[in-house]
């Protein structure tokens, strides 16, 4: 099985493959990219959820990690959270045992609780929000500011 393609430039910065400029170039221009311009929330969310939809958006911007093809994924990501938590809660006034015996509607909470846990992980790894999705991301490092020549002031 192949590994992932890599974006050109974390190619080059990592500098394990030997690219030609020609072959450079051509990566350069066959890459697709998207913008990230218009990185709104969804209509369908609540006002609530767009403020978090807004909140995590802009963290991603900073770091470029979403672009105007990942606001669903995004959404689905808060929506997922909301029900997570919802359905949490409910379970949280639900007796486990009644009568010596698990309660049945308990176990239906759960399975539940399970699918909505599940959907959360998948778009929270799609997106980079878990520690381990951003450890496999391999963005280019940030390039250090050249250190100045204490003795620049003496050239001419």
């Amino acid at each position: 099985m192949g590994r992932n393609k890599q974006p050109i430039d974390i190619l080059v910065q990592k500098g394990k493959k030997n690219l030609t400029k020609k072959e450079i170039e051509e990566r350069t221009t066959n890459e697709i990219r998207a913008d990230s311009d218009k990185v709104l929330p969804p209509r369908y969310l609540s006002t609530k959820q767009k403020k978090e939809f807004k909140l995590i958006s802009s963290e991603l911007i900073k770091v470029n990690l979403i672009t105007n093809l990942d606001v669903d994924t995004l959404a689905r990501y808060i929506i997922s959270k909301d029900n997570y938590i919802e359905i949490s809660a409910k379970m949280r006034e639900t007796d486990v045992i009644i009568d010596d015996f698990i309660n049945e509607n308990y176990e239906k909470l759960q399975k539940i609780q399970d699918n909505y846990f599940k959907q959360l992980r998948n778009s929270a790894m799609d997106l980079g929000l878990t520690v381990t999705s951003r450890l496999k991301l391999s963005l280019p490092p940030v390039k250090p500011e050249e250190k100045k020549n204490k003795f620049g002031k003496f050239e001419n």
